[in-house]
């Protein structure tokens, strides 16, 4: 598994999935950076970022509806937007930069999820 360094320096084993996953969550929010009107998360209400999630999470549903062949990159940019303002109210809420419990993440038995 691929190691990543967290903010407090710590190196964590990150599935090749997750490491791929958070680069489309980057990218969909580097897309706004910069923009008019665009003042980041970081003063956002948590129930206003909530409102946001759930339309996230419809524009992700219609897209799940679209063929495969139509809509694979649709998909992923949807969900990443779903998991970015996710992100967002964890963060506003507190302790998402907090140090981790745990030095590393220990692999997931296989098949399993969390």
């Amino acid at each position: 598994m691929p190691q990543t360094e967290s903010n407090s320096g710590v190196l964590l084993d990150v599935r090749p999935e997750v490491a791929a996953f958070a680069r489309h969550m980057e990218a969909k929010l580097r897309e706004n950076d910069g923009k008019p009107g665009k003042t980041g998360w970081k003063l956002s209400s948590p129930w206003g970022l909530l409102d946001r999630l759930r339309g996230e999470t419809h524009e992700l549903e219609q897209a799940m509806y679209q063929p495969v062949w139509r809509s694979q990159q649709q998909v992923i940019n949807e969900a990443a937007d779903v998991a970015n303002f996710a992100m967002m109210i964890a963060d506003v809420r507190g302790g998402l930069l907090e140090p981790p419990q745990a030095q590393s993440v220990a692999p997931a038995a296989k098949g399993a999820t969390e």
